[in-house]
């Protein structure tokens, strides 16, 4: 219950009101943020809970930061869909993003993914 409430609470907030209260690094409460979102996860849900956090976009190292959070500990599924966000929002992919993405595939042993996102 206490979990579902702060999941709540994180849902709720835009990423200004977690700077005013003292969050110094937004990128620790994004993941909670998405992992709030119903099982199965849906890139819709996926791309409007990362419109409503960062309405103003990210710069490059503050994305490569989540991407690689996200790919650490968290769903393949949900790494690939914010993957897929900031293609959708035309951020400039570089190696560091699709390195998080494919060491986020190395770890849910779906090498056929990785491939795909390289090309081959």
């Amino acid at each position: 219950m206490c979990q579902q409430l702060r999941c709540l609470t994180l849902c709720s907030q835009s990423s200004e009101d977690i700077q005013q209260q003292g969050g110094n690094d937004i990128m620790q409460t994004v993941p909670q943020t998405l992992l709030c979102l119903a099982l199965p996860m849906q890139a819709s849900a996926v791309f409007a809970a990362l419109d409503h956090a960062f309405p103003e976009g990210l710069d490059p190292r503050a994305s490569t930061r989540m991407l690689s959070r996200l790919s650490k500990g968290y769903s393949l599924d949900l790494t690939l869909f914010a993957f897929a966000w900031h293609a959708a929002n035309k951020y400039e992919l570089n190696y560091y993003h699709y390195s998080a993405v494919i060491n986020a595939c190395t770890r849910a042993c779906r090498w056929e993914k990785a491939l795909q996102l390289v090309g081959a």
